[in-house]
């Protein structure tokens, strides 16, 4: 499956990119999709105030057409 998303933090980062999408089956099921290196340098400035644990960052995502 095929993830065109739109990663957003509290303070509106956007970041455009298409990747893979995959579902992790633990006992916390959900679904990621690893960000690009190249944007991935802009997420780390940021991820200490965003994340909620274990690297995670919630994003707000578009599939598509939905959101």
């Amino acid at each position: 499956m095929i993830l065109a998303g739109v990663m957003g933090d509290p303070a509106g980062m956007d970041v455009d990119f298409t990747g893979d999408l995959w579902h992790w089956r633990g006992p916390s099921p959900a679904y990621f999709v690893a960000v690009p290196a190249e944007d991935s340098l802009d997420l780390h400035a940021v991820s200490k105030a965003v994340t909620y644990g274990w690297g995670m960052i919630p994003v707000r995502a578009r599939i598509g057409a939905t959101e």
